[in-house]
């Protein structure tokens, strides 16, 4: 694997000579890297660099992360908790942070806890609940949250619009990112800022740590912080996610500068 890294590297290096004509970067992402950032990079890069090709695979957030340790990936685009103790469990990656959102309850309109200023993790005691795959950083966070809870998880998915969906319908109840552009308040949904301090989310790109990058790596890195600067001040949805007389400054999208 290293052997063929190191002729990768020493193909983009040939490749700058050339005025970097062509080259493939193997990426790896949470579908919300796909829909915020993803769009405007691939653009960018197809049109000042179009024989570069993105080899994109996405999965949860400790997918990309475990596939990027391993080497099968060169970055990645992931969800990270507020939690020093998690986030940070390795030294291998390193992280620049894109923009922070928050985790939300979602619930049915017609359910009681919709008209509730606040919730306790008990009301959720029996209530039928959707969750997420393992390998999702929501998953992992919504089996924290309702640790020592009799939790009654009816439905699994790996789709954020699909928990939407569900929780629309009355099937149950769920929770959701605000970064991702299907989590927004009303047409059947309430959202409910969760305020545990660990509910701030971020997502980061990350590179492994102390490695070599290719000029490929290099200038996507480039690209996305670029995009993102751009988009300071002004988020990539125009709408709140959380009801206004719920939301904290946690809730809406904040860029990392």
């Amino acid at each position: 694997m290293a052997a063929i890294r190191i002729e990768d590297l020493l193909r983009q290096e040939a490749s700058v000579i050339d005025g970097l004509r062509a080259g493939t970067v193997r990426l790896a992402t949470v579908s919300t890297g796909s829909m915020l950032v993803l769009p405007d990079v691939v653009r960018r890069m197809h049109t000042e660099h179009p024989n570069i090709r993105f080899e994109v695979t996405e999965g949860g957030t400790y997918d990309v992360r475990e596939g990027l340790t391993s080497g099968q990936y060169d970055m990645g685009l992931l969800i990270r908790l507020d939690e020093p103790d998690e986030i940070d469990e390795d030294d291998q990656l390193h992280y620049t942070d894109l923009v922070s959102g928050r985790l939300v309850l979602c619930v049915p309109d017609a359910h009681p806890l919709a008209s509730a200023e606040t919730f306790d993790v008990n009301d959720l005691s029996g209530e039928p609940l959707i969750t997420y795959k393992k390998g999702s950083i929501l998953r992992a966070a919504f089996d924290r949250m309702l640790k020592g809870v009799d939790a009654r998880f009816i439905y699994l998915t790996d789709g954020a619009e699909t928990v939407q969906r569900m929780v629309r319908a009355g099937v149950g109840i769920s929770i959701a990112n605000t970064l991702a552009t299907s989590t927004v308040s009303g047409n059947g949904v309430t959202l409910i800022p969760i305020r545990e301090p660990w509910a701030k989310t971020t997502l980061s790109v990350a590179v492994r740590s102390g490695e070599l990058r290719g000029p490929i790596v290099q200038l996507i890195l480039r690209e996305i912080r670029e995009i993102v600067h751009e988009k300071t001040g002004d988020p990539f949805t125009g709408q709140k996610n959380v009801r206004s007389e719920l939301a904290d400054p946690g809730a809406a999208l904040q860029f990392s500068k």
